[in-house]
């Protein structure tokens, strides 16, 4: 479920950073001109954090639930 959000938010970061990016080029201004362009800068630096910094650890989850520790199903209430 956890790798599904995170990868599900990162499918949603990348959709914004594409509308983002439209946006910055249509006004024409770099970010230190315009609060808007700065804005639009922001989203897409973002989108591109998320993407080196929180979906690779997707698939270190995967492996480890691929590993079949059962430990926390085993516990005793």
């Amino acid at each position: 479920l956890e790798c599904f959000g995170d990868l599900f938010a990162g499918h949603l970061l990348l959709q914004q950073a594409g509308i983002a990016k439209t946006k910055l080029e249509a006004l024409g201004k770099t970010p230190a001109e315009s609060a808007e362009a700065a804005f639009y800068h922001n989203k897409v630096q973002a989108a591109k954090t998320y993407a080196h910094r929180v979906l690779p650890l997707i698939q270190a989850r995967v492996v480890a639930i691929q590993a079949g520790e059962t430990s926390p199903m085993e516990a005793v209430l």
